[in-house]
């Protein structure tokens, strides 16, 4: 039985280009990609500095390393930033935030990660630069 994946921790993936990306787990489900990539699974990045925000399957973590836990200082920075949650049926867009949708404004929601549970090979090829996949992402329209 693997390890029960806790929020601060953090894992690391070797990528296709030989660097590791490490990835921290907050609240929610979602992971932050740190900006980092290094040479070496113990080089651990010292700033918390995010690439982007997404929500992972849970068998990502069984290829995962896990590397340390990192408590938050403040239980707020467990939080991700907003995601857009886009209405399959209407293409309206609303805000989900802490485990919550709210209703929105098109301006308010157009620009923020679209809320989507992200597997590995997905996640690597985004890392990598190949998001061509992500055009299959619902963006949100405008209400009427």
């Amino acid at each position: 039985m693997g390890r029960r994946v806790k929020v601060g921790d953090i894992y690391t993936f070797r990528l296709p280009n030989g660097k590791y990306v490490f990835i921290r787990v907050h609240q929610d489900g979602v992971i932050a990609v740190y900006k980092k990539r290094s040479d070496s699974s113990e080089d651990l990045p010292k700033q918390e500095e995010h690439e982007f925000f997404v929500c992972v399957y849970k068998h990502c973590y069984r290829n995962w390393q896990f590397v340390e836990n990192r408590p938050f200082e403040r239980e707020e920075e467990s939080w991700a930033p907003p995601f857009c949650w886009v209405d399959q049926i209407t293409g309206e867009g609303a805000l989900y935030y802490r485990g919550e949708k709210k209703s929105c404004t098109y301006e308010e929601c157009k620009d923020l990660e679209i809320l989507a549970v992200w597997d590995e090979n997905h996640l690597t090829d985004r890392i990598m630069g190949d998001s061509k996949w992500q055009d299959s992402f619902r963006k949100p329209v405008p209400k009427n």
